[in-house]
């Protein structure tokens, strides 16, 4: 694939400036995530006047949050033009969304703060808009991996290709479970209204478990993917830091989603103590999937330490590590509750926009590769021939 260089100007890529919103973020999502997965029990603080603030504390951080990270990531994508035009598409398609996304956001915290009200349509459409991009961009990302796969044979291909398909799926799930959720709940939320969680109708449940399974497949791919990408690093790194780097998130995440899941949250609903049946263990299961999902982003970090500033694998590769990040924990939320505000809302808005950070970051650092290889087997074979002349 060729690329085609750009006389054109763009806007430096500030690695300080992307980890700084990056870590503001990635605090917002983890409180909107602990408080949307317990608006029950967080009611009475959600409705207050510091409820209400925070959440319309979040919701600004996620418009400009995303929208700077998206912005800035596709300033440096003018560095590299690709001549699949799809490409470009994307990037406006995501745009569009954006807007719609962001416009959503805004008419939400307006109707919070000054009717005191919001409808579950709105949220709806935005579970769709979000989940639909995801859904989109994931499944193209899917074959992309895969067709290379058909030609290249390479196991990494496959195992991201099929880690980006389970990951399609399982944004599947989470659009149908949602949106049987919404529909179930009345058409207005007031401060008043009741948040109940529930086992839903069957078809909640089933989406459920397809969400479950397939996002489990996906981590553990991932995982795989990740260590089949370092492999060439075991020395470097070292082999004890190397298995000790690359085999905790996956003890981590068997941990908190296929033990604490299963068993500890069972039990919880028997138990008479709030605090340690429900919000300990949920605590637990965020906290141990964002340390998960920052394991394998300090994997990818690790590969571009040692390259040179100057170089885009570099960047793409820390673009790759914060993607990774900032969308498994949009993964980890959930709006069963309904509550108000609507708490949890925020990460399933981010799930659109985040997985075209893992589709640029990924395909781009491939690209970059490609790009680097070629240069050297070119000069190879030009001071091959030199020599041979010169001989």
């Amino acid at each position: 694939m060729k690329i085609l260089s750009s006389s054109k100007p763009v806007t430096r890529f500030s690695k300080g400036k992307l980890f700084a919103v990056f870590l503001l973020l990635i605090i917002a999502q983890i409180v909107d995530a602990i408080i949307g997965n317990l608006a029950d029990i967080f009611k009475n603080f959600s409705i207050s006047f510091w409820g209400v603030a925070l959440f319309t504390l979040i919701a600004a951080i996620y418009c400009f949050g995303q929208y700077f990270i998206l912005e800035m990531v596709k300033g440096r994508n003018k560095e590299q033009k690709i001549t699949r035009a799809h490409f470009k598409i994307i990037e406006k398609l995501v745009s569009v969304i954006q807007y719609i996304l962001t416009a959503i956001m805004v008419f939400l915290v307006l109707q919070t703060i000054f009717a005191s009200k919001y409808y579950t349509a709105e949220l709806n459409i935005g579970v769709i808009v979000s989940g639909g991009l995801a859904i989109y961009l994931m499944s193209l990302f899917a074959y992309w991996l895969l067709s290379w796969f058909r030609i290249r044979r390479t196991l990494i291909l496959l195992l991201y290709g099929l880690a980006m398909a389970m990951t399609a799926i399982s944004v599947v799930g989470m659009v149908v479970q949602f949106s049987a959720i919404l529909l179930e709940k009345p058409q207005v939320v007031f401060p008043q209204s009741n948040v109940v969680f529930g086992a839903g109708p069957p078809l909640q449940q089933l989406a459920n478990t397809v969400q479950s399974d397939a996002g489990i497949a996906s981590f553990i791919l991932v995982w795989a993917g990740t260590i089949l990408l370092l492999r060439h690093n075991i020395h470097r790194i070292g082999k004890v830091k190397f298995w000790a780097l690359l085999s905790t998130p996956i003890i981590i995440f068997s941990y908190s989603y296929l033990s604490l899941y299963q068993s500890d949250l069972s039990i919880s609903n028997l138990s008479n103590n709030p605090m340690f049946g429900v919000v300990m263990p949920v605590l637990l299961i965020i906290f141990s999937g964002i340390t998960a999902a920052t394991l394998i982003g300090i994997a990818f970090q690790s590969v571009a330490k040692p390259l040179s500033d100057t170089t885009l694998i570099k960047d793409y590769m820390i673009i790759t590590a914060y993607a990774f990040i900032l969308f498994f924990a949009t993964t980890l939320t959930s709006i069963g509750g309904v509550g108000y505000p609507p708490f949890g809302i925020v990460n399933v808005f981010l799930v659109g926009p985040f997985s075209f950070l893992i589709l640029n970051g990924l395909y781009r650092s491939a690209i970059s590769v490609a790009e680097d290889v070629n240069l050297r087997q070119s000069v190879r074979n030009t001071t091959k021939k030199r020599i041979e002349t010169i001989g």
